[in-house]
């Protein structure tokens, strides 16, 4: 299947809208999608009721992820969690080396919006320091 789109919710973790492509995905299933690896704790659908098992293109929200997937990444089932967590430590490497390669730093700061934000604190000047009154911020003797 694929992950349509994933957040990080505050009570809930790493939430993540799959679209199930082949097969039916069920609750307790291992799965690995991206560099992100866990066992299925919950299946919501559209309405945000609990479902038991999701058959093909029937789109569910996955809690039970280690992180939050990219949109697009695939996801696909394994047998136990240590083959989950095996796929996603070797998928997380190579994101890290392709990211090294390329010359910058891995991870979510490295997107192009974050580069050009760079671009543009290195061209504005610096900012004035503010002079306090006199006073301020002193302890008596």
């Amino acid at each position: 299947g694929v992950a349509i789109e994933a957040h990080l919710d505050k009570g809930r973790g790493p939430v993540t809208a799959v679209l199930v492509q082949r097969g039916t995905l069920k609750v307790g299933d291992s799965i690995v999608a991206g560099p992100a690896h866990g066992r299925v704790r919950a299946l919501l659908n559209d309405r945000g009721e609990g479902v038991n098992e999701a058959p093909p293109s029937f789109p569910v929200q996955v809690l039970g992820l280690t992180a939050v997937p990219g949109a697009g990444d695939s996801f696909l089932v394994v047998d136990d969690d240590r083959m989950a967590r095996q796929i996603a430590e070797r998928r997380a490497s190579r994101l890290r080396m392709a990211a090294q390669a390329a010359g910058r730093k891995p991870g979510p700061w490295s997107s192009a919006p974050a580069r050009r934000a760079a671009a543009c604190r290195s061209q504005r000047p610096p900012r004035a320091r503010r002079r306090r009154h006199a006073g301020a911020g002193r302890r008596a003797p």
